[in-house]
This record gives C-alpha cells, sequence and structure tokens, in this order.
C-alpha cells in the first residue's frame, strides 16, 4: 500500500516519518512521535493500481473510501487546510527530490484535496518474532557450545538468528515451510538412523532390522 504512493497522517494531519523506513523503523517513530491514531491514506491513482487490495480491505472495513479530503478532514477534526498544506509539502518534496524525512520514492502523485481516497487506521502490532531457538541449515537444535542437541529440531518463529536483526516482508510463511519440511526430513532420518542401528533395542541384544515401507498412493510409512 506504501509503495504504491500512501501517506502516514497523524490525529492532527501531519506526516511524521519516512514511510518507506523498515517497519521497525516506522513502528518505533509511532511510538515515539506518540500522537495517533495514525492513519494510512491513499489518493485516487494509488488506490486504483491496487485497487483490488482496497476494496478487499474496504469489504473487511479495514479501510474506508471518502470522496474528497474535505470528509476525511471532518472525521479527523482537523482543518482541510492542514491536510491541504501537508499533501502540498508533500507534492513539493517530490518535485525537489528532497523530503524532510528522507523519502526518496515517489509514485502517483499528486496529492490534492478533491480526490478519492482510501483511508485505513494503522497501529503497531507483534505479529513476528525474530528470536529463537539456535539451529544450523538441517534444523537441528544447537546446545551453548554450537554442537547438536540429538532429536529436536526447530523451524519457523520457534527457531531464532534466520533473518538477523530484521526480515524481509513475505518471508515468514517461507520460513515456516522451508524449515518445516527441512525438519521433518531431519526428524525422519534421525528416526530412521536410530531405529535401523537398534537404539530401540533392549540392553545387550543386537537390534532388530527395520523394514520401511512408503506408499506414495496413500502418503503413508509402515515400520515393520
Amino acid at each position: 500500500l506504501l509503495g504504491a504512493g500512501g501517506i502516514f497522517l497523524d490525529k492532527n494531519g501531519h506526516r511524521f516519518v519516512d514511510e518507506l523506513q523498515k517497519r521497525d523503523f516506522v513502528t518505533g517513530a509511532m511510538w515515539a512521535h506518540n500522537t495517533g491514531p495514525y492513519r494510512l491514506v491513499l489518493n485516487g491513482k494509488s488506490s486504483k493500481s491496487i485497487e483490488w487490495h482496497c476494496l478487499h480491505y474496504e469489504g473487511r472495513g479495514l479501510m474506508k473510501k471518502y470522496e474528497g479530503a474535505e470528509s476525511l478532514a471532518q472525521e479527523m477534526g482537523v482543518s482541510i487546510d492542514t491536510i491541504r498544506q501537508t499533501f502540498n509539502e508533500f507534492n513539493e518534496a517530490a518535485e525537489k527530490g528532497n523530503d524532510k524525512y528522507g523519502r526518496k520514492f515517489f509514485v502517483n502523485l499528486p496529492l490534492v484535496t478533491d480526490d478519492t481516497f482510501y483511508v485505513g487506521i494503522v497501529t503497531p502490532v507483534i505479529h513476528y518474532t525474530l528470536g529463537g531457538l539456535k539451529v544450523n541449515a538441517d534444523a537441528e537444535v544447537l546446545k551453548e557450545d554450537g554442537s547438536v542437541l540429538p532429536g529436536v529440531f526447530a523451524g519457523g518463529e520457534v527457531a531464532g538468528g534466520v533473518h538477523g536483526k530484521n526480515r524481509l516482508g513475505g518471508s515468514s510463511l517461507l520460513d515456516c515451510v522451508v524449515y518445516g519440511r527441512v525438519s521433518g526430513a531431519s526428524a525422519s532420518t534421525h528416526l530412521t538412523k536410530k531405529l535401523t542401528k537398534g537404539g530401540g533395542a533392549s540392553a545387550g541384544g543386537a537390534g532388530k532390522p527395520v523394514n520401511l515401507i512408503v506408499d506414495p498412493n496413500t502418503k503413508s510409512v509402515t515400520v515393520s
């Protein structure tokens, strides 16, 4: 939404941050500015370029359509002149390539009050955790000394260190799927090795041979 040209407005109708900064930066700016509620505003060109998303969010009650900035200003309880000034400052920053908040990318301009807008209230939320158990490339959990903790595997948000200090948008699902499959394969390999080496045999006796029967039709594995 922001990449399509959206801007953030605080409760007084002013911008306060480079909207295209990383999410942790923008969240920090929201906490520091402390002038919510914050609104994400898309003009007619921006909303048209991502129309499906706007209609989807409107249908779910997450965005509201305004015909003209006057109605938006009334709902916010601010002067339309304040909104107009904010828009003019943003347009000027785009023309000169010198935004006081450091924004470098501008599309679907100009912002004018006589336009159609899609607006949604935004707020910081916790939706992903970066910390977790340290794992290797095989999703094996590691001890503090870096050695493998046998038989323990982790993937997704329970594992840490995969993304560093921040992550790319959309990569959390990739993380879950990839390391979910890796941890499953590693766990299967670990169990198979344990069974075939007689890990489950009684003390003093050799392990019995193990047969694995894989049925691709039923996607089942039988151990005998």
